[in-house]
């Protein structure tokens, strides 16, 4: 009997590229991109996934983060995430999320030597770097700043943050612009880009891993309960991008209006940056009346805002009065 096609679902839907490669069908396909991203002087030969479990109750969670925390056989703590849009705090974020699982390795009465290595690896769909258009990977870790002889050298990359932009990496490597190194990679993040492309089908021919994963990402196609568990996590995500985009028309109005006629009273040449902060301050409030984003953190309501935790949560409490 023919087995039954069914449409791919799409690995950066973040709930998808967990399902994909936190899977123990999907380790080795994790364990090949990792090689690619972080092109280690020694070949990753395993890896440890600390959060294989997706809780069904989180996926329709809309402010909840569903990445792929891993530990490499030296002790390196990985974090991936697939993030669909560029969002302006996401340098901050990676950065709270790198110190977050630091500082989380040491237990009571540890010792600061028990501490390892800490990557976070964002890989993102839409366009992070348009300053850049040759560049699809940005990287940062500790360094010394001084040019004399190195010091401290326990400190050095002790903490990286990495960026990647899935799309030009794909549009890079059809056009074989990519240089030697990056080409695998181009053809990892082609994969995540556009699993049923021709071009990926003939990868899949010199790269086994990649046409592995390619199978394993069809075998979870057609399975019910993960295309429904997509189906979940797509509808929250678009829900999400609706109320932020009501509440950012609104409160743009609101605030603009309100800092500009305050300017205008004082007669303060300042009525706009006054508008600027009155915006965001409303689209907060109103953020914290809908049902759905009250229940986000004080961390994800400042990021999407732009103000600070302390000042979500003043609000916050403001509100509850």
């Amino acid at each position: 009997m023919k087995k039954q096609k069914y449409e791919l679902l799409s690995p950066t839907l973040d709930v998808v590229f967990k399902m994909l490669f936190a899977s123990k069908r999907g380790r080795q396909a994790l364990i090949e991109l990792l090689n690619a991203i972080l092109k280690p002087a020694s070949k990753i030969t395993s890896v440890e996934v600390l959060n294989p479990q997706i809780p069904k109750l989180l996926v329709e969670d809309k402010g909840t983060v569903l990445d792929i925390h891993a530990k490499l056989a030296d002790g390196t703590l990985v974090d991936i995430e697939m993030q669909m849009t560029s969002k302006t705090a996401l340098p901050k974020r990676a950065l709270y999320y790198a110190t977050r699982m630091y500082s989380s390795e040491l237990k009571v009465g540890d010792q600061y030597d028990r501490l390892r290595p800490v990557i976070v690896i964002f890989l993102v769909a839409e366009d992070l770097f348009p300053s850049r258009p040759r560049d699809f990977e940005v990287a940062f870790s500790l360094q010394q700043e001084d040019t004399g002889s190195p010091v401290m050298e326990e400190l050095q990359g002790e903490i990286r943050l990495i960026f990647v932009e899935i799309i030009k990496a794909f549009r890079l490597w059809q056009e074989r612009q990519l240089p030697p190194d990056d080409v695998t990679l181009g053809a990892w993040l082609a994969f995540l880009a556009a699993p049923n492309s021709p071009i990926v089908k003939e990868a899949c021919m010199s790269m086994p891993e990649l046409k592995d994963a390619k199978d394993a990402l069809e075998d979870l196609s057609a399975e019910d309960e993960a295309r429904e568990i997509a189906r979940l996590r797509e509808k929250a995500r678009l829900d999400m991008d609706s109320i932020m985009a009501n509440a950012k028309k609104e409160g743009r109005a609101e605030g603009i209006a309100e800092g500009e006629a305050k300017g205008r009273a004082e007669g303060k040449a300042e009525g706009r940056a006054e508008a600027i902060a009155e915006q965001s301050l409303i689209l907060l409030k109103k953020l914290l009346s809908d049902a759905v984003t009250s229940a986000l953190s004080n961390a994800h309501l400042a990021e999407l805002t732009g103000l600070t935790e302390v000042e979500v949560a003043r609000e916050r409490v403001m509100k509850s009065k």
